[in-house]
């Protein structure tokens, strides 16, 4: 992914990366970006890590604590003690009597959002012509002859 940035040195900390037609600056001593990835995932965006290979540094050094082993062992680190039987637990009358329902569902107005959203790798659809039946362009803007279709044959009952 660094591969395609071009990396320009401003000084020894900060960095401008171009890719195509945008720039970025990115400053390692303060670990920020002007994508602002760097700072918000707390590890190096895509322009961090171009500069950081060009100059050869480990991108571990600029990663959050939060993504190390001994922050995720940390996190285990206290034991969780099983409940027993659900008939020995003391539970407070004041909760016990509480009623939980679910949440009284409202359809939004307006039309409804699509199910799933279509990933940047999967194609786009094509539009096909309704008059010459070719992709590319819709009966409007047509140039082309209209395709005749042979008239169906009437079924006999």
């Amino acid at each position: 992914m660094s591969l395609k940035y071009k990396v320009e040195t401003a000084n020894l900390l900060v960095y401008q990366v171009h890719d195509n037609n945008r720039s970025h600056i990115v400053n390692l001593e303060n670990k920020t970006c002007s994508c602002q990835r760097f700072e918000y995932d707390e590890m190096p965006c895509s322009h961090a890590m171009a500069v950081l290979s060009k100059r050869n540094l480990s991108c571990y050094k600029y990663c959050s604590y939060y993504y190390t082993k001994e922050a995720f062992m940390a996190t285990y680190e206290d034991s969780i003690l099983p409940l027993g039987e659900a008939t020995s637990w003391n539970i407070p009358d004041l909760i016990r009597n509480i009623v939980v329902l679910p949440p009284k569902h409202k359809r939004a107005a307006g039309r409804p959002k699509k199910q799933r959203y279509k990933n940047g790798l999967e194609a786009k659809a094509q539009v096909v012509c309704g008059q010459c039946h070719q992709r590319g362009h819709n009966k409007r803007s047509c140039k082309n002859d209209p395709v005749l279709k042979p008239p169906r044959k009437r079924k006999r009952s």
